[in-house]
């Protein structure tokens, strides 16, 4: 198996951006891998290659949300109606 991987600001990044894509929001997935969100804000001002990541994430987080709601507006939900 080998020893644990160790959790290095760079598999931090990655699993960062990872959650980032997931959740949405930089807090919350600062949050779900044990950062602060003032470290993301560090990491997002000093590595631009980084802060680029982060934007093309959030982007496709926003087109997923968006074609999730077009996919919703085209699905007829009936209920019937009774006075």
């Amino acid at each position: 198996q080998g020893a644990p991987r160790r959790r290095t600001p760079a598999r931090l990044r990655v699993a960062f951006l990872r959650q980032l894509e997931r959740w949405g929001t930089i807090s919350q997935a600062a949050a779900a891998i044990g950062l602060d969100r003032r470290t993301i804000q560090r990491w997002r001002r000093l590595r631009p290659e980084f802060d680029l990541r982060c934007e093309e994430a959030l982007a496709r987080r926003g087109q997923m949300l968006e074609d999730e709601g077009i996919a919703r507006a085209r699905r007829a939900t009936t209920r019937p109606f009774f006075y």
